[in-house]
């Protein structure tokens, strides 16, 4: 599927209109980008064939991973709208892949068998199945949500230039355990006087891993990994771990707080390479008012505790509309600062992306 959008660059000033097929793009990642983006997308390209479904008494459709389920409803997680809670009594009927709790009257309708007492408790029971307790390790590949964003914009005339940006983003929850993996790729060429110039390229990955302690309380530990050519920076590789805190979890409104520490180690083109101990404080919100609209927040600052006074910080903003079940309009912000840098490049980057996003669920 080819889908458009208009991301805009904050690089000297410039913006920088894309395109999907461009192809001297494409042959321009090397292999720090082969390694960071291969695995996750190998991983993001799921089919979405085996995704739990809601119909509800009104008629509407809801797809995703069930992530809790009880005597007065259960809660869904789409990768359009988030999480949605559902009491059983607007529930028509389900389909639903996850080995979770179904009361008796949609039993009928779940696609798995449910749990049954044994026959004779007497008898000697045979190997544990994934539908006493968590998924066993062959189930991995199962219960994945997520979404693709792709970019693309070709100019010809007074600006010629190419772009394609492209942000992948999948999640597995389970019980009291999360990982979730992203990938922000951005690339633009630009030509002039017959020669073909490249004016941004970056490429951002990271996963996390969270185990919730308690109904409030969860410990993460996280990965980040990070390439941007004009920066001069080849690769930025940060490890961290802390505890987070469930602030707010309404039904419309969700709000983390993350507090802990990391190892940065930094390597530049010019050869120079430095490792830093820092600090994380993280503070994430997801807002949903509606069906068809999701807002999403995430603030974070991160002090250098080995040269103190410096920093790096983030800030994200993103809006999704949704049109159909997998396919919803997005925009996008995304500033990053920090203020150990080379000499000779800026502080900071800004990007903004709309296009298509892409949903998909296993």
């Amino acid at each position: 599927m080819v889908a458009f959008g208009i991301p805009l660059f904050g690089k000297e000033g410039a913006f920088h209109f894309k395109s999907a097929l461009h192809g001297a793009a494409m042959k321009e990642m090397d292999g720090i980008l082969r390694r960071m983006v291969l695995p996750l997308v190998l991983l993001c390209s799921c089919a979405d064939a085996f995704a739990s479904q809601i119909i509800l008494k009104n008629g509407d459709r809801i797809t995703g991973a069930i992530t809790a389920s009880g005597n007065d409803g259960l809660t869904i997680h789409s990768a359009l709208i988030g999480d949605v809670e559902i009491p059983w009594n607007a529930v028509e009927r389900v389909n639903i892949e996850e080995q979770v709790f179904v009361p008796a009257g949609f039993r009928n309708n779940a696609r798995r068998p449910q749990r049954t007492p044994a026959s004779d408790p007497t008898k000697t029971q045979g190997p544990r199945s994934s539908l006493d307790g968590a998924p066993q390790t062959s189930d991995f590949l199962r219960h994945w949500i997520g979404s693709i964003d792709p970019g693309f914009t070709w100019t010809q005339g007074n600006a010629n230039s190419r772009t394609l940006n492209i942000v992948v983003n999948a999640a597995r929850t389970v019980a009291s355990q999360k990982v979730s993996f992203s990938i922000n790729w951005l690339h633009t060429n630009s030509l002039a006087a017959g020669r073909t110039f490249t004016t941004a390229k970056a490429v951002r990955s990271g996963t996390r891993y969270d185990f919730n302690l308690n109904e409030a309380l969860f410990a993460f530990g996280s990965g980040n990994w990070e390439y941007d050519r004009f920066q001069q920076l080849d690769l930025r590789n940060v490890l961290g771990s802390g505890v987070g805190w469930h602030a707010i979890r309404r039904k419309t409104f969700r709000m983390d707080f993350l507090s802990g520490g990391n190892f940065n180690r930094e390597s530049f083109r010019t050869g120079l390479k430095k490792n830093y101990l820092e600090a994380i404080t993280d503070q994430e919100a997801n807002y949903r008012p509606n069906d068809h609209l999701a807002l999403r927040g995430h603030v974070t600052l991160i002090p250098n505790l080995t040269q103190l006074g410096h920093y790096r910080a983030a800030v994200e903003a993103t809006a999704v509309t949704s049109l159909t079940k997998y396919l919803g309009w997005q925009i996008t912000l995304t500033d990053r600062y920090t203020s150990l840098h080379l000499p000779s490049v800026k502080p900071n980057d800004l990007v903004v992306t709309t296009g298509l996003r892409v949903a998909f669920s296993r």
